[in-house]
Order: structure tokens, then sequence, then C-alpha cells
């Protein structure tokens, strides 16, 4: 079972950089994984943001780095999370 995720994992990174390249991007960064289990099925899911790089990009002030780095949240919701989330905002009627 390992070696599959592992080979869905590296599959599913290959698409992610084979459709950057498609549209021109430089690399995909940010990249995040996730597998979950829907009725014996597993789903290996990968999320990435394409990048390209710009000439004579520099900060808008000395002292910004060249690069900001945020960490991005959790893009993933299950059924449960939804569910969770729509009961707290009162449309879970």
């Amino acid at each position: 079972m390992s070696s599959l995720i592992y080979d869905a994992r590296e599959h599913a990174i290959g698409l992610l950089r084979d459709e950057a390249n498609t549209i021109g991007a430089d690399d995909v960064v940010g990249i995040t994984t996730h597998i979950h289990e829907f009725g014996g099925l597993i789903e290996f899911m990968a999320i990435g943001t394409a990048v390209k790089r710009r000439g004579g990009a520099t900060p808008a002030t000395a002292s910004l780095p060249v690069q900001a780095i945020i960490r991005d949240k959790d893009t993933w919701i299950s059924g449960d999370d939804l569910f969770a989330a729509a009961v707290k905002s009162g449309g879970g009627d």
C-alpha cells in the first residue's frame, strides 16, 4: 500500500509540473497533498501554485526580502468539516 501511495504522489506532482509547463510557468510551489478514503477507494490529491519568474522584480522596500513566504491555510474540506461549518453558520437545517 505504501508503494502505491508513493507512486500516486510522484504521479500527481508530475501532473502538476506538466500542467505548469503547459501554461508557461517556471515552477510549482506550495504543493500540499491529501489522502482520503472513500468507501474502500483511496483518493490522492495534490494542490500547488504555478509561478513565473519576472525579470527585474525587486522588493518595495529594502527591509523586505525578495520573496515573501506565507503559510497556506489547509485547503481541503472533508464532508464532516463542511457539515460542521454549515451548522456553525446556521445553514445546517
